[in-house]
Parts: structure tokens; sequence; C-alpha cells
């Protein structure tokens, strides 16, 4: 009887524990808008290269949880703020081609340079702005009740930073290199597409 009783103690300590290091609530929604809809914004030309830029908007019934919250449409700045590093296998069984993601940073070199385009984006609660080229995705999601505005050359920056610490030329475990707000409220990463 006392081997049970510590047995359940153990279980219930190991239960607790796992709370304390599963990833937060806010990103574990990530999967919630994986039927999106895709908006194409515009495309940018790298060579013979098209990269496609665009946002996926979630589904009004979860958008609808938060406009009943906020008192006021408040746009956060985002820009300057820190996120954590971390690689995982979401998007896949396979690494994005790293001469992928480089034609993204050329195209947002490109995009900055030309004055055509703000140096900076907005993106609604619960959805993800977004940069493909065949096998590689750059992405800004915001997991906040609030519109957040980020900027491109620290997509690009972040997103770099991803590719570089989870996708190594050689031997690749993971599909996706994502950088996350501690508040849980924003990420920026790079996956396969």
């Amino acid at each position: 009887m006392k081997l049970l009783t510590s047995l359940s103690s153990f279980a219930a300590l190991a239960i607790t524990c796992r709370a304390f290091v599963s990833p937060s609530s806010a990103l574990q929604k990530r999967d919630v808008c994986a039927d999106g809809i895709v908006t194409p914004i515009s495309t940018i030309a790298v060579g013979d290269k098209i990269v496609d830029v665009s946002t996926v908007n979630c589904p009004a019934s979860i958008k609808s949880r938060f406009v009943n919250k906020r008192q006021a449409n408040v746009t956060v700045d985002v820009c300057d703020a820190l996120c954590s590093n971390s690689c995982n296998s979401d998007s896949g069984d396979v690494p994005p081609a790293v001469d992928d993601c480089s034609t993204i940073v050329n195209a947002i070199e490109i995009m900055s340079g030309s004055g055509t385009m703000s140096t900076t984006f907005v993106v609604e609660p619960d959805d993800v702005m977004q940069l493909t080229y065949s096998t590689c995705r750059f992405f800004f999601e915001n997991m906040s009740g609030d519109t957040l505005e980020y900027c491109w050359d620290a997509l690009s920056d972040t997103a770099s930073s991803s590719v570089t610490e989870c996708f190594p030329s050689t031997q690749s475990l993971y599909s996706e290199g994502l950088c996350q707000a501690s508040s849980g409220t924003w990420a920026v990463g790079a996956a396969h597409a």
C-alpha cells in the first residue's frame, strides 16, 4: 500500500512538472488556424525566383473570442521585443532548403531597399504574416488579443537565426525554428513550407 501511495505521489509530481515545462497554451493554439484562409498580398522577384507575401486569416470564430474582450483596437509595436529560440518538427518531417530561406532574406532586403513598402507590418489577432518560397516559409504569428506591429528587418534577422540554429547543413532533425515572446503572445520563425 505504501508503494502505491508513493507511486501515486510520484505520478502527481510528474504531471505537475510536465505542466510547468509544456509550451504555453497560446503557442499550442497555432494548430487552431490550420484551416485559415491564405490571402495573397504581393510577390517579390528575386532574380528569376518569386517570393509570395501573404497573411493567413484565422476563422472568424477564433477572432471573436478577443473582439469582445478588447475595449479599443490597440496596435502594439513589438519590433524590438526579445524572444527565445527553439526548434521543433511541427511543420513536417524535413527541414526547408537553406537556399530557399536565403531567397526570402534577399526578398526582404529588396523590399526594404525599394521604398515601396513600409518598414513595418501589422498582424491582426490570431493571424500570421508569411513569406514563402519553395520549401521555406518565414512567418510572424500573432497569438494575442491585440493588433501587433513588427519590422521586416527583425523578421529577416530573427527567422535567419532560426535557420542557422535549427537547420544545420548536415543531419537537420527539425522542420521549424521558432522564436517565441516570453509573454506567449507572438512568435517569429522559419519552417518547411
